[in-house]
């Protein structure tokens, strides 16, 4: 038997995605709307053809919201960053970033986190983090305040179609005073919002609901994207011996080599892995790597260049290898560098640099020995061979054009009513922070937009449909 319809209730705002963005957008315009005066209320009820409430709704297609937030910061969900430096973003419109940004920085994002109930610390290094250091702390604020707000989250809504609905007319007058929007659910559900925020995510975590639906829906509207590719991922390279040191890591320095030049170092823990390298600082490095990556003659001019001991000059370490041997000469080439670096990766740089065994004693090593070992410890270069997938990566790079959004507001320039936040949009940032900042500063800005846009829509109406009784009425 066929389902039929139901004829759906109408909302104010809808928020398309139930991650950080969409629950920020939801939270920021539903506080918003509470600190209105009554009579704007009642007038904006009356024109959008609502009862009491102002419903906002979010639509997550997971079985619960913000799961993504979980796993962010490795458990620890790293909100931001300290300082929070425009740098670390990137985009084909880097323009377009400051006006989100700038609008809801990182002074006014701790202001709002402290307010909704969450105390917030920073590391050293200038990472944000819940002072539980758990991220399940974030999504409990995040969903006890939308509870409070009277927010619905619908899930299991795995929103498929977005077009606007045609105004009803009674005559030349529109029925309906604002624009509405006709939302569709692939098992066949329908809504109706005055307002849509749409922040769907990127295509990283697959596993955790990242898909490219929302790209594809807004595909669908005419909205181009731009080419899309994982961002802060494991690199792959050559593995002759590398696999060999899987598990092995080090406090050191990576560079990504283009040509012989350096397009960008890093400092951190360096972990070496049965594929590669991975760690904070080739995380950093993946972004250029990841783009690349379909290229195989832009790939070969790619080398991932290590320094394993970053803080030593080449004297300093020609002098330690020195005295080492003369204070143990039958010490084996095996056991040289213990002492210096993790055992594994001391002998892996004697195997690349010496054709010796390692079972001589360490008094065999020459002059030329030495600078060859000193050599290989600042400038051991890989091969680069790609990076990792999806489902590996923490952040999409590239998405929805932003051309087609206003940065001020986040609104379309094509469709009036509909606005962007998130990952969604050709915006991502560096490890760090960056990125859930991001997730933020769009939200609360599309959020707060959104209303701000139907209330004034809503009064405008209202005073030109009481110019058009005064004029009739003379």
């Amino acid at each position: 038997m066929a389902v039929r319809d139901k004829q759906p209730d109408p909302c104010l705002l809808a928020v398309i995605g139930g991650g950080a963005a969409g629950l920020t957008a939801a939270i920021t315009a539903a506080a918003w709307l509470a600190e209105q005066s009554p009579s704007v209320l009642d007038q904006l009820r009356e024109s959008c053809g609502l009862g009491q409430a102002l419903p906002i709704i979010i639509l997550e297609k997971n079985d619960r919201a913000g799961r993504r937030l979980l796993v962010t910061g490795n458990g620890r969900c790293n909100l931001s960053h300290q300082p929070l430096d425009h740098r670390h973003y990137f985009s084909q419109s880097a323009p377009f970033i400051q006006g989100p940004l700038q609008r809801f920085d990182l002074e006014a994002t701790l202001d709002w986190f402290s307010r909704i109930g969450l105390a917030c610390r920073t590391e050293p290094d200038g990472r944000v983090f819940p002072n539980s250091l758990q991220a399940a702390s974030v999504l409990d604020i995040l969903r006890q305040e939308a509870e409070r707000l009277g927010i619905e989250i619908i899930t299991d809504c795995d929103v498929e179609q977005l077009r606007e609905s045609q105004p009803l007319y009674l005559g030349d007058r529109p029925l309906d005073a604002h624009h509405k929007w006709q939302i569709k659910t692939r098992d066949r559900r329908t809504f109706i919002a005055s307002r849509v925020v749409v922040a769907t995510g990127g295509l990283s975590y697959p596993s955790l609901g990242g898909s490219e639906s929302g790209h594809q829906m807004m595909r669908q509207l005419g909205y181009p994207v731009t080419r899309m590719f994982p961002s802060i991922v494991q690199i792959k390279t050559e593995t002759d011996w590398v696999r060999g040191l899987a598990g092995s890591k080090f406090e050191g320095r990576a560079a990504l080599l283009r040509d012989g030049s350096p397009l960008r170092c890093e400092d951190g823990e360096v972990l070496f892995t049965r594929y590669g390298v991975s760690g904070p600082p080739v995380l950093q490095l993946a972004r250029p790597v990841s783009a690349c990556a379909d290229d195989p003659a832009s790939l070969q001019r790619l080398r991932l260049e290590l320094d394993f001991l970053p803080d030593w000059t080449d004297d300093a370490c020609l002098s330690w290898m020195i005295m080492r041997r003369h204070h143990h000469p039958s010490l084996e080439l095996a056991d040289f560098m213990t002492g210096l670096l993790p055992k594994r990766i001391g002998q892996a740089l004697l195997k690349l640099s010496l054709n010796r065994s390692l079972g001589l004693p360490c008094s065999v090593l020459t002059e030329s020995d030495y600078a060859a070992i000193v050599h290989q410890i600042h400038h051991t270069q890989l091969a680069v061979e790609g990076t990792l997938g999806w489902d590996q990566a923490q952040v999409t790079a590239g998405g929805l054009d932003v051309s087609s959004f206003r940065p001020n507001t986040l609104a379309s320039r094509r469709h009036e009513g509909l606005y962007a936040a998130g990952e969604l949009l050709d915006v991502d940032g560096d490890c760090g922070g960056y990125n859930l900042q991001w997730a933020w500063s769009s939200g609360h800005l599309a959020g707060l937009s959104a209303v701000r846009d139907l209330v004034a829509a809503n009064q405008s109406s209202g005073r030109s449909h009481t110019g058009r009784r005064r004029r009739s009425g003379k």
